[in-house]
């Protein structure tokens, strides 16, 4: 079976699975990876010869390209994943693989180097003072719980199951148990870490 075929039935299998199935932004961004450069220097080999001499060249090529130190690993993980998914009856890999990242030359991601913007207090204070209805307060609430934008949309005002996000005011509190994500519902949070409790000060509550 080539890569390709095989990334096919990944993305299959990661959507579909009970078991920790992954999420819209995470599939959207899978599937970008393996269209714009798994499949167009991979995709051809059969997955016996996917291995880290194989990987390697695309690895530089992504460098020459000016990728992203996070978004290089992100592809390689990926390639990783894929081959890592092909399993015998008993769950066992097919073509188990000992990825050395620092042999195949994928870039060490220096989170100083990221670019995480952080918006200093006066202008998210002006953001919220020029906002209109609802929008103020959704600005509000996002400034002072740093919860997602996804996990606020979720929000209701009474739980109807166990996998609803709310408020609860008497506790001052948010329960963070789903999110909206490329404006579809969905029942679990981005990370397992994404499920969790925010204390709100009481003057936003």
């Amino acid at each position: 079976m080539s890569l390709a075929q095989q990334a096919d039935l990944y993305m299959s299998q990661a959507v579909n699975r009970k078991r920790g199935p992954i999420g819209i932004s995470s599939k959207s961004g899978y599937a970008s990876f393996i269209n714009k450069w798994i499949v167009p220097y991979l995709g051809t080999l059969d997955l016996a010869d996917v291995k880290p001499s194989t990987v390697k060249p695309l690895v530089e090529k992504m460098v020459s390209e000016g990728l992203s130190a996070s978004t290089i690993n992100l592809v390689v993980g990926t390639v990783k994943r894929i081959v890592r998914s092909a399993v015998n009856e008993e769950g066992e890999p097919l073509y188990p693989r000992v990825w050395d990242n620092s042999w195949m030359d994928v870039p060490t991601i220096n989170k100083a180097d990221q670019d995480a913007p952080i918006l200093a207090q006066n202008e998210v204070q002006e953001s919220i003072s020029r906002a209109l209805g609802q929008d103020r307060s959704l600005y509000m609430l996002l400034a002072a719980s740093g919860a997602r934008i996804g996990e606020i949309q979720a929000l209701r005002a009474k739980p109807v199951s166990d996998t609803d996000s709310y408020w609860n005011p008497d506790l001052g509190m948010l329960f963070i148990r789903s999110t909206f994500t490329h404006e579809k519902y969905q029942p679990w949070t981005k990370t397992d870490a994404g499920f969790r409790e925010i204390d709100l000060h009481p003057a936003v509550n």
